[in-house]
């Protein structure tokens, strides 16, 4: 099984800067990140960090699976990322890799962010999804629900403390 150590850091960010909802959808604008509706709510209702810290992140993909199955549950996910001592990311972590790395993907390329799943009004659990899209790079999100059945393909950021 692949160790951590085997895992290269994708991008490093920096967390606590942004403080408050006003400040990131400031930050994101500023940066011409395109948001969707559902990825602005969950921001509205996400935590921010307080302290300022530094976290690595690091890409899961279907080769650091122990199985080569064609679809992963999120359990399966997260219980792999765990055995090679990766973390949730906190949320903000998205918005900072965009406004540290902005030419982190390429076109037609994207990730999702292994977060505490935000609760939005329609009573769906939300983790953010970042993609580089013709029309530029997007916030969005998607339901990351224990039982979601994840492609192969899928690529999933997770936090490695420093």
């Amino acid at each position: 099984m692949n160790a951590i150590s085997n895992l290269p850091t994708f991008a490093a960010v920096t967390v606590g800067q942004l403080r408050n909802t006003d400040t990131a959808l400031n930050e994101i604008a500023r940066a011409e990140v395109n948001i969707t509706e559902t990825a602005s709510e969950v921001l509205q209702r996400m935590s921010f960090e307080t302290d300022l810290y530094e976290i690595d992140l690091v890409v899961l993909a279907s080769m650091h699976m122990k199985s080569r199955a064609r679809k992963f549950s999120t359990v399966e996910i997260c219980d792999q990322a765990k055995e090679l001592g990766l973390i949730h990311c906190p949320p903000e972590a998205a918005l900072q890799l965009w406004l540290e790395n902005p030419e982190f993907l390429q076109i037609h390329a994207s990730v999702i962010l292994m977060m505490d799943s935000v609760s939005v009004s329609s009573g769906e659990e939300l983790n953010f999804h970042l993609e580089r899209r013709n029309s530029g790079r997007w916030l969005d999100t998607v339901r990351a629900e224990p039982t979601t059945l994840w492609n192969y393909w899928n690529r999933f950021l997770f936090a490695h403390s420093r």
